[in-house]
């Protein structure tokens, strides 16, 4: 991208190397736990190794932890999916302070998104709306979704083994292909060294 490309909207994360420590995870010692907290529970263990995230858009880069942040984000990555696959609007609260703005997702045509962004702080977001091809935006975060269900698995999280991130691990991100199972009544066993 050209230096002076404006930053387009886009959220990643970079996987952790090696497990958390133990006594650094969640104990997860009082299930069953909804999706949102399983992804707030995900990335505080997260913070916990050398895993990083990185977001931007509407011209200019963000400041985005994985305790927060990336958080805030995840916690409604399933109900985000569920609209590109039924093509629905979404709006997505981004509520961490200094963060602090809401991205509407909206499908004017099949083959593009259109995200608007709506801050609610001093700054501004210029453009206020983006068009993303569909297929593109998709993969982006249906890569998000493995990447962060993959990270789980590796810092040893025991939210690693909770619906939907095993099907998302295996590359099914629509409800109807996820078979979630019974909630956890019982504590995975900490993974690694």
């Amino acid at each position: 991208m050209p230096p002076d490309a404006p930053v387009r909207f886009h959220v990643r994360l970079r996987p952790p190397t090696a497990p958390a420590p133990p006594e650094a995870l969640d104990p997860f010692d009082e299930p069953p736990y909804d999706y949102p907290t399983l992804a707030l529970i995900g990335c505080a263990d997260l913070a916990a190794t050398d895993a990083a995230a990185e977001a931007g858009g509407f011209g200019a880069p963000w400041h985005f932890d994985v305790p927060y942040d990336l958080s805030a984000f995840l916690e409604e990555l399933d109900h985000l999916l569920t609209a590109f696959h039924h093509r629905t609007r979404h709006a997505l609260d981004l509520y961490p302070q200094g963060l602090e703005r809401t991205l509407t997702f909206t499908f004017p045509t099949p083959d593009l998104v259109a995200v608007h962004c709506t801050s609610r702080t001093d700054w501004a977001p210029s453009p206020a709306t983006e068009h993303h091809p569909y297929d593109q935006l998709h993969a982006r975060l249906t890569t998000l979704a493995r990447e962060f269900a993959t990270a789980l698995e590796t810092a040893g999280s025991r939210t690693a083994d909770q619906p939907p991130f095993p099907a998302w691990r295996a590359g099914r991100f629509t409800p109807d292909q996820e078979h979630p199972g019974p909630p956890l009544t019982a504590p995975r066993a900490p993974t690694g060294p």
